[in-house]
């Protein structure tokens, strides 16, 4: 079977069918060093035996236990970032520099006799130790030596190893902390930082439709719409003037699952049960730094001459920027005093020594060549002086993205500070964690930090602001918490941000767009008044309540009583002999204000206490309205979620199609079929209704396949019951189809063919017989 042909993912990879096919896809040699791990050295079984007693390893808690006590330092300490990601993979990308921080490659020692070395490929190398001895699987591809040729965008690690995993214990960067330098210093307050990622939400949740391109990056318009409405310019010209922020937080904001990309209907999605920022900074500070790591299409200013490629598959796609913000974020995880100052271009030497000589972003000087004919003393200069160059090239390159990293995103969210230094004139050359880049850092990779401080967590509920009879509003942003500047980026406008307040003006058009989001007036004014340092002026409030009421002037009729008519014709008609009187509704209805004389209905429908059940719905997504029992509403209802077959709106067609419609209309799945349940005569078919969960994006537990499979027939109903209870033959079994009859995956029918025969159910010499799968002992005579 072809590797392209099985469907991989962290959930199914370690499913006994599934292992087996991946299995087989590897070479002998690479089969049999997993055995190794898993079965011992003394292992000398052929690939196809290898592969039956790995796949019945690899779902055995006991010897997955055995297996993980004999693993190294390094290999549990990289099982362990995975675990701490919350779940069982990694990007390949981020993983792969990740293990060369722990776990360096140095200059081979026979480099003289060489006379060639190059780094291409070289930051793979700890990771496919992984590979090779099968504590890491690829999730795409069949090799276990990656490289450019052959890759796999994530590796997956099994959950039975993972469950193995306690915790990890980090080693030192080697780097040495300097004294406190005493020039000026640089951080960000906390509460600069959360308005601004409030702002930033509150931006894409008013900006409108956000569409993607065909080749799914999103479309040039939504940046200009969002710089718009955040008004985000830095002409500072200091080392911190951040350069395209609304780039950095779209993205950032994508990669911790707020932004959604739906690639089918080119949209993005806002899903705001998704961010962090409803929680205390100090929370939520860990999910960004996680985000940050993960962040695509995105990446700090590169250097001079650094030569980028990018494939458009790419832009949604980690690549060597993502390891080496991975391998930056690890190494301030690893610094030997958190609370200490260092400078920054040690901490750029400390991150050369762990991977200068297997990864650098400047690729122009990475390969060494020389003639093996040459002098000794020949060879020696040619490897100092590629050293030299090689060397020259991170300080140019890496160095500078480095700096760079520091000064923007780490800066930006908050995680370092930094003070002036003699080691780079004119920029800040010493750095250190802030209390919240500390506490962030050591909760991201599992290690214990104390922190007595409660400065950098706003209170809820606290009052932080003061509202003025002109509508200004001044927010003290020392006090404030996440939730109350969420409530008035979303009520008021913002006029003016500085170091430690924010003004913003209640106005008509905020509060009408606070009013379309969902918000009720009273609600308004009740949050503004809990959270306000003195009363809210009455004029406020007033001014508040009429620009409300002007937005709400709708007439709303208790009992109303609506006539339908065979056509606009018969309606007038009776309208001028005075059987009826009233206020014509469209082209046939009629709202009644008077008793009707000598007129009766054909039908009466009541609205209350539910709605009429008038449609009928058909496996096929066919909907027909029963003529005699429809009403007012339920043609536009049924226009919302379905598509119309003829022109008479008696019958409907719901797809696909219609259903992502709806959804872009801000319906959701659970309200779709809602809907219908409370329209329909009888209950919704089962397969219509998990189609249109599907079609609104929910994922089948398991991937869906057709594939050929081996009956077994099983000759008493007792004998079928027992494997039915049994855990241990279940696993190998597909399911159920009869009293007496399972499906077996193809590739576990001769394992289950040695399992009945080890328990005794068929003789020994019966051969497995796909064609006539029923195995069965035979009887003795008496």
């Amino acid at each position: 079977m072809s590797y392209d042909s099985i469907i991989r993912t962290p959930e199914t990879l370690f499913k006994p069918s599934i292992l087996a096919e991946v299995l087989s896809t590897f070479g002998a040699d690479d089969v049999k060093r997993i055995a190794v791990t898993y079965l011992g050295k003394g292992t000398k079984l052929n690939k196809a035996d290898c592969i039956k007693a790995l796949t019945k390893a690899l779902v055995t808690p006991k010897a997955i236990h055995q297996a993980v006590a004999d693993f190294s330092d390094f290999e549990r300490t990289a099982l362990g970032l995975i675990k701490l990601r919350g779940q069982s993979w990694a990007s390949v990308e981020e993983l792969a520099l990740e293990c060369l921080m722990l776990k360096p490659e140095k200059l081979p020692a026979d480099l003289l006799s060489r006379g060639y070395y190059s780094t291409s490929h070289k930051h793979y190398g700890r990771l496919n130790e992984l590979l090779r001895k099968g504590i890491v699987f690829p999730l795409t591809g069949n090799h276990l030596d990656l490289s450019s040729y052959h890759h796999s965008f994530e590796v997956a690690a099994n959950p039975l190893v993972l469950n193995e995993i306690r915790g990890i214990q980090l080693p030192s960067l080697s780097i040495q902390p300097v004294d406190g330098p005493q020039l000026a210093r640089f951080v960000k307050r906390p509460s600069e930082i959360v308005l601004r990622l409030v702002a930033f939400e509150q931006a894409i949740t008013k900006v409108g439709a956000m569409n993607l391109t065909a080749k799914g990056i999103p479309a040039k318009t939504i940046f200009p719409k969002l710089q718009k409405l955040l008004g985000w310019e830095d002409s500072s010209k200091s080392p911190f003037a951040f350069t395209d922020p609304v780039a950095f937080f779209f993205w950032l904001f994508r990669a911790a699952g707020v932004l959604q990309f739906q690639f089918d209907v080119r949209e993005v999605l806002v899903l705001r049960q998704n961010s962090p920022i409803s929680q205390p900074y100090l929370q939520q500070v860990t999910q960004w730094l996680k985000a940050y790591r993960s962040i695509v299409s995105w990446h700090e200013p590169c250097p001079p001459g650094l030569y980028l490629y990018y494939r458009d598959e790419d832009r949604i796609r980690e690549t060597t920027f993502n390891g080496f913000r991975a391998a930056l974020l690890l190494a301030l995880g690893m610094l030997p005093d958190p609370t200490a100052w260092y400078r920054i271009s040690h901490l750029s030497e400390a991150l050369y020594g762990q991977l200068g000589y297997s990864f650098t972003l400047g690729r122009n000087s990475n390969s060494l060549h020389f003639w093996r004919e040459k002098s000794l003393e020949e060879k020696k200069r040619a490897i100092d002086e590629w050293k030299a160059s090689h060397r020259k090239n991170w300080d140019s390159h890496d160095e500078v993205f480095i700096r760079q990293a520091l000064y923007g995103p780490l800066f930006q969210l908050g995680v370092v500070e930094f003070a002036g230094d003699d080691d780079k004139p004119g920029q800040p050359g010493c750095f250190r964690l802030t209390e919240v880049g500390r506490v962030a850092l050591a909760r991201m990779y599992g290690q214990s930090v104390e922190s007595s401080s409660t400065k950098f967590i706003p209170q809820p509920d606290k009052p932080c602001w003061l509202i003025q009879p002109n509508f200004d509003v001044m927010v003290y942003l020392e006090s404030a918490s996440a939730e109350q500047l969420s409530l008035i980026e979303r009520v008021g406008s913002r006029q003016h941000v500085d170091a430690s307040t924010a003004t913003y003006r209640l106005t008509r058009d905020a509060t009408y767009q606070a009013l379309e989001s969902g918000l009720n007036i009273e609600g308004i004014i009740r949050q503004l008044q809990a959270s306000s340092l003195k009363p809210m002026p009455e004029a406020v409030i007033r001014s508040m309540t009429d620009w409300a009421s002007r937005r709400e002037r709708l007439s709303v009729h208790l009992n109303a009583q609506v006539l339908e008519f065979e056509s606009a014709q018969a309606r007038e008609k009776a309208l001028k002999s005075g059987q009826v009187t009233g206020e014509p509704i469209g082209d046939t209805f009629l709202l009644v204000t008077s008793a009707v004389k000598n007129l009766s209905a054909f039908s009466v429908i009541a609205y209350e206490p539910a709605l009429p059940r008038c449609i009928s719905v058909e496996d096929t997504g066919r909907i027909l309205v029963h003529r005699d029992l429809r009403d007012l509403l339920i043609v536009d209802q049924l226009s919302e979620l379905a598509e119309p077959i003829g022109t008479d709106q008696m019958e409907w067609h719901i797809t696909e199609k219609s259903v992502r419609a709806a959804m872009k209309k801000g319906w959701t799945v659970s309200e779709i079929l809602n809907q219908l349940h409370r329209r329909v005569n009888r209950n919704l078919p089962p397969v219509l209704n998990l189609a249109i969960q599907c079609w609104g994006g929910a994922a089948l537990p398991e991937p869906t396949t057709l594939k050929k499979q081996v009956v077994l027939q099983l000759p008493t109903h007792d004998l079928a019951e027992a494997i039915a209870n049994s855990s241990h033959f279940m696993q190998f079994i597909g399911e159920q189809i009869g009293p007496r009859a399972f499906l077996i995956p193809d590739v576990l029918a001769e394992m289950m063919h040695q399992l009945l025969i080890q328990y005794g159910f068929i003789e020994k010499t019966t051969p497995l017989n796909t064609d006539n799968p029923t195995p069965q002992r035979k009887k003795k005579q008496s």
